[in-house]
């Protein structure tokens, strides 16, 4: 197996590639996945402001991130904003997001890029000690929703 990882754009071909990763995320979560991710996945890949990168080895996947480019108000210059990490857990710990950030990062700043910001559970310490690695600090902002829809 050699060490080298490519980062590149997910397309409609790797659509069945990111349902097992979507599916495999919810799982480590302890989410209940719904019964068709179909939808979910076409839409993953066409929403528009956004890239679904996938991290491969070997030609074999082994990590996806979801990247959303938002506009900062303040800042009057555009944003990263991670949507969904997920390294395969064979390999964890083998540089996979050091290369999926990697490639986010080269292409946030080639969009002006003021920041990369992320949403990390609390409980999961593993994620936050990489991202701090990485160079993410905790900002003190909780996260607040309002659920538009079910589900």
């Amino acid at each position: 197996m050699s060490d080298h990882i490519t980062v590149r754009t997910a397309g409609p071909a790797d659509a069945e590639t990111i349902r097992e990763a979507l599916l495999a995320m919810m799982e480590v979560q302890g989410m209940e996945a719904p019964a068709d991710l179909a939808p979910s996945v076409r839409y993953l890949l066409d929403f528009p402001g956004a890239e679904c990168l996938l991290a491969e080895r070997d030609g074999r996947p082994v990590g996806m991130l979801q990247v959303s480019y938002r506009f900062s108000t303040f800042a009057a210059k555009p944003a990263a904003y991670l949507d969904d990490v997920f390294v395969w857990p064979e390999h964890r710990g083998q540089g996979v997001v050091d290369a999926l950030f990697a490639e986010v990062e080269r292409r946030a700043i080639a969009r002006g890029c003021i920041r990369i910001a992320l949403d990390v559970d609390a409980g999961n310490g593993r994620a936050r000690r990489a991202y701090e690695r990485l160079g993410f600090t905790d900002s003190g902002a909780d996260l607040m929703y309002r659920a538009l829809q079910p589900g």
